[in-house]
């Protein structure tokens, strides 16, 4: 219906609105570091396969749990050191604020994707295909398979490093290339 580019745009929207609360020199201070980056992007395969489970777990042989335990169980100890860089972001960026920030980060993403499954009618199937991938990912593959999964999604990722502030008359918007 909305095709590739809108379903982006959708994931986009919402904690891309967050980052452009924030000036310019904010936003130096605010870059997530490498480490940080990756945690971002498998937390976002993370929330996706969750909202895959909850959004398709009625709909005859598309509950996913089996494989969402399977992935979560085989990836513990990849998941668990990338929620601590995660979780460390948001303490690191908003201090004491840190735990709020998360949490709506992280409601604003599962809306994303959950938006995105109301407004597909192939999201179940196209999910069943993702759990396919995702069941042969080896624990040393996971954070190559989710920053490729990142890429494809357009799901807000904060920056690995940040150039330097632009001038006022350099600030101009910047077309991006057509998705195919």
């Amino acid at each position: 219906m909305f095709g590739i580019r809108g379903r982006a745009l959708r994931l986009l929207a919402a904690p891309l609105s967050l980052l452009l609360a924030i000036s310019p020199a904010a936003a130096q201070g605010r870059c997530a570091t490498a480490e940080e980056r990756t945690a971002f992007e498998v937390r976002a395969l993370r929330t996706e396969l969750m909202v895959a489970w909850l959004s398709c777990r009625a709909l005859p042989g598309r509950d996913f749990l089996p494989l969402l335990n399977g992935f979560l169980q085989r990836h513990r100890a990849t998941l668990q050191r990338h929620d601590v860089a995660f979780m460390g972001h948001f303490a690191r960026i908003y201090g004491g604020q840190g735990r709020t920030a998360l949490d709506r980060y992280m409601t604003s993403l599962a809306n994303e994707y959950s938006r995105v499954s109301m407004g597909a009618v192939s999201f179940c199937d196209d999910q069943a295909v993702l759990f396919e991938r995702v069941a042969v990912v080896e624990p040393r593959e996971l954070e190559s398979f989710a920053a490729e999964r990142a890429g494809i999604q357009t799901v807000f990722v904060p920056p690995s490093s940040c150039a330097a502030p632009a001038t006022r008359a350099a600030r101009r918007p910047v077309a991006k290339p057509a998705v195919q």
